[in-house]
């Protein structure tokens, strides 16, 4: 979907007739990365015409904008809270010495 809006902003097939995307894996995985970081398809896409426009209609890589995207009011994925332990482990059987809550000094 993202590339068949790459490819007609880019006037491929009707006025240009190589296929203008170089390497669909290298920017399938840097649009991957965009999309996991949080950044809509629209947002993507209106970044990178952006830069093309900039660069008077010459293909830019989504590498770059997936550098750049971020550098300006880019979104940060909520952080996952680490996982807790219940309780504290005291002694681990074998480990040498137990401890007064140990299993050991149990009757």
């Amino acid at each position: 979907e993202i590339f068949d809006e790459m490819r007609k902003y880019l006037g491929y097939p009707d006025s240009v007739k190589e296929d203008p995307i170089p390497n669909y894996g290298k920017e399938g995985q840097a649009i991957k990365r965009m999309l996991t970081r949080g950044f809509t398809r629209e947002e993507i896409l209106a970044c990178w015409q952006s830069k093309v426009s900039q660069r008077g209609g010459e293909f830019v890589s989504m590498t770059w904008v997936n550098e750049d995207i971020g550098k300006k009011g880019g979104k940060e994925l909520a952080k996952q809270p680490k996982q807790q332990r219940l309780r504290p482990i005291t002694h681990i059987p074998g480990s040498g010495q137990a401890g007064p809550e140990s299993e050991e000094d149990v009757p």
